[in-house]
């Protein structure tokens, strides 16, 4: 008995000093172990020792102790602990459970970032989203990130802004394999509390013939199995799932749809021919081009006509034109040509073929103003539009400049339209020494509606303008050191003097991000060619790999062109991406 009140004694003494112990967090488990701590809480236990012995009790306290034993016990209750422990990084990410998952973690300290991984399969679309309290109102700037767990060192895709205000909104296509999310601040230069993340993986739906669809989304697609796409079957913004079709000279049409469309190649537009109201794919210019006037007397007189022709492509205003025929002198092999209207000529501009917009080379709105046409070949066709008031007398003066062809080596001036380099070669920058003629790699592109947009820096790579149509060409240097040009100028264009729009070129290193357009950016041009021609020049490692980069001076900007690049002494390879 003595022993026994002895032991009952002990267990009450200790059962005291633990009970009066405070503690972090409380929780339920098994386990056997020994220790010291502190806590607070309730529980149950049994346990072998020197004795046995049940009992609850609650106090507070802090006291130390030395133990064996063994022991099982059951209680609730609630705690906090660091969720930034719970998952890794892209490296050692944390295990989702499989899509659809949702964790809120808080992005703390300053870099931090939480990863998960999941599996997708072939075709699967993931959708993403990171919210906080504060980042609608674009004060919190959460940031995903989508890696292919095959390669954690480039990012597949990722998102700050595309939810509302700051919130981050990722949805891409994946193949199939493991995949790995991340969350992080923006620029990781703060923190985020209590910021959620929400994954699902799904399969898209395939639409079929005639379904509504959404342009762009990858959620629900039309099927393109059976040929199918989104396209506009009833103005203005009604998309249907159809199979698109060209239709030809003649065609009815309905304007503003784009599910069966004119044939552009063949410069045919829906238009309302003859004002009954009815609608046919034509060439609007047709009529206008077969009874052009000979242009054929410097300076040529002629009477504006009472027809307003076409809408033209220097924001004219609706005024009556006539179209003029000049034939450059054949007996000099390269001429540079100068347009000028005379007495009343509002607008003027130039096309090499008269029914086809394609072709315009220069254009000017401004009264008696001039259009430049450089490196004409002789022999070659051009019709003038001259707009003005209708029945107004008015003329043409036409200025003729022989040009002179250089040859490879010759030393040439960047930008020089009355000597230029021949054919297969441009005039390249020498750096330290003189420009000279070189040989160059021509690449053919054309910035089109279906061409991806970015915000396009200005000249010295800071930030510029939105919407902006691009191409990107990867240009690698297969030799040493060396003086890159790269320059854009129309397509056919024998002397390299003209183009066709207002274009920009930049030059970045590799590797090129358009949603980063100031991170890499070397060099960046607008009209240092001839006319609105962009050109850039500077250094190429031996080795080394470059981005440049094709754009439009701003939104509006697209038409046809050849990109040229040269580098003196080395080899390069340009191939479109």
């Amino acid at each position: 008995m003595l022993r026994l009140l002895v032991l009952l004694s002990s267990s009450f003494a200790v059962l005291a000093a633990l009970t009066a112990c405070p503690t972090p967090s409380e929780g339920e488990g098994e386990g056997e172990g020994e220790g010291e701590g502190e806590g607070e809480g309730e529980g149950e236990g049994e346990g072998e020792g020197e004795g046995e012995g049940e009992g609850e009790g609650e106090g507070e306290g802090e006291g130390e102790g030395e133990g064996e034993g063994e022991g099982e016990g059951e209680g609730e209750g609630e705690g906090e602990g660091d969720p930034n422990d719970e998952a890794g990084d892209e490296t050692a990410p944390a295990a989702s459970g499989g899509a659809p998952f949702t964790f809120t973690v808080d992005i703390n300290p300053v870099g931090d970032r939480d990863c998960w991984s999941f599996t997708a399969n072939e075709g699967d679309v993931v959708h993403a989203t990171a919210i906080d309290a504060t980042c609608a109102g674009s004060t919190s700037d959460p940031e995903l990130e989508l890696f292919d767990a095959d390669d954690v060192t480039t990012y597949f895709d990722r998102d700050s802004d595309s939810g509302d205000g700051y919130c981050a909104l990722l949805e891409t296509q994946l193949t199939a394999g493991d995949w790995i999310i991340c969350i992080e601040e923006f620029v990781e230069d703060g923190t985020l509390n209590d910021v959620t993340i929400d994954v699902t993986v799904t399969v898209p739906v395939m639409l079929g013939a005639g379904a509504t669809c959404v342009t762009g989304s990858i959620a629900e697609i039309c099927d393109p199995a059976l040929s199918l796409e989104c396209r506009i079957s009833t103005a203005p913004s009604t998309f249907t799932c159809v199979v698109p079709s060209v239709l030809n000279d003649g065609d009815p049409c309905e304007p503003g749809t784009t599910a069966n469309v004119c044939d552009a190649a063949a410069a045919l537009e829906c238009v309302d021919v003859d004002g009954d109201t009815t609608f046919n794919c034509a060439n609007p210019d047709a009529a206008a081009c077969l009874a052009v006037q000979e242009l054929n007397a410097d300076p040529m007189s002629f009477t504006i006509g009472t027809t307003d022709l076409t809408a033209g492509g220097c924001a004219f205003t609706a005024r009556p034109e006539t179209v003029l025929h000049y034939q450059a002198d054949a007996g000099i092999p390269l001429q540079n040509l100068r347009f000028t209207g005379v007495g009343g000529v509002n607008a003027l501009y130039v096309r090499t073929a008269c029914e086809l917009t394609a072709t315009q080379r220069d254009c000017t709105s401004t009264t008696n103003d001039y259009v430049d046409m450089l490196g004409v070949t002789g022999g070659s066709d051009m019709y003038l539009f001259a707009e003005g008031t209708a029945d107004a007398a008015v003329s043409i003066d036409v200025t003729v400049t022989p040009v002179t062809l250089l040859g490879d080596a010759d030393a040439c001036t960047i930008g020089d339209s009355a000597a230029v380099c021949g054919a297969g070669l441009a005039c390249a920058d020498g750096g330290a020494s003189a420009d000279v003629c070189a040989a160059a790699v021509f690449t053919a592109g054309e910035l089109a509606t279906a061409d991806p947009t970015w915000t396009r820096p200005g000249a010295t790579c800071t930030a510029g303008l939105t919407a902006v149509r691009y191409d990107v060409y990867q240009v690698a240097n297969q030799g040493g050191a060396a003086q890159l040009t790269a320059e854009i100028h129309a397509p056919g264009d024998p002397a390299l003097l003209a183009c066709n729009f207002d274009s920009y070129v930049h030059v970045y290193r590799d590797p090129f991000d358009a949603a980063q357009p100031t991170t890499g950016c070397v060099i960046g041009d607008d009209d240092t060619g001839p006319g609105t021609c962009g050109l850039v020049s500077t250094a190429i490692a031996a080795g080394e790999t470059v981005n440049v980069v094709v754009s439009g001076y701003g939104a509006t900007s697209a038409g046809t062109y050849e990109l040229i690049v040269t580098a003196p002494g080395t080899t390069l390879t340009v191939t479109p991406q």
